[in-house]
């Protein structure tokens, strides 16, 4: 397989497009997350109290916000990749490679975040009566986990557009530079 071909448009596409389904189901997750917290937890000691709550909402509200920017990035990303594919500009080039870059910053951001209410969720609640057990725990570990490795999983699939966008680039700038052969006169 021609490694050239994974940086076609219809491959970019499909690449942004999962990229997009994918953070929606970490979006998904994150508000089962919340939903985890702030019913499920109750049934194991949890007393509510806003010492813990302003902070778990801080964290949340930051890790909803970047993780729907990073959608909205991802949805953005198409429109320079289909311009770039139709007609090469500069600014379709640009914009094809600011779009990924600020999708993998929002993305690290998303990480920072759900790594912060996790920490909230696994070391503060217990001072406010959460109960440690295993039935919660492994439930809250999955859904934790599964969000952070789909997060992860939507960095690399911001990487390759941003890579192909380079080497595409790469590509037609040594096309020019090849010499066109000299046409002989009759």
């Amino acid at each position: 397989m021609d490694i050239k071909k994974i940086f076609e448009f219809k491959n970019i596409l499909f690449l942004l497009l999962l990229s997009i389904v994918l953070n929606t189901i970490v979006l998904l997750l994150v508000l089962r997350i919340d939903s985890f917290v702030h019913v499920d937890l109750y049934k194991y000691g949890l007393i509510f109290s806003n010492e813990w709550a302003k902070d778990y909402w801080f964290f949340k509200d930051l890790l909803l916000t970047f993780l729907s920017g990073s959608i909205i990035i991802g949805v953005l990303s198409i429109i320079p990749y289909y311009d770039h594919d139709k007609q090469p500009t500069n600014f379709s080039k640009w914009t094809g490679m600011l779009l990924p870059i600020a999708g993998i910053v929002y993305e690290i951001f998303s990480i920072i975040f759900i790594m912060q209410t996790d920490q909230i969720i696994q070391n503060n609640l217990y001072q406010f009566g959460l109960i440690s057990n295993f039935n919660w725990g492994a439930e809250y570990w999955n859904i934790n986990f599964a969000a952070l490795t789909l997060m992860i999983i939507v960095i690399v699939l911001f990487i390759i557009p941003l890579m192909g966008t380079i080497i595409n680039q790469q590509n037609k700038k040594t096309k020019k530079n090849k010499k066109k052969p000299v046409k002989k006169m009759k």
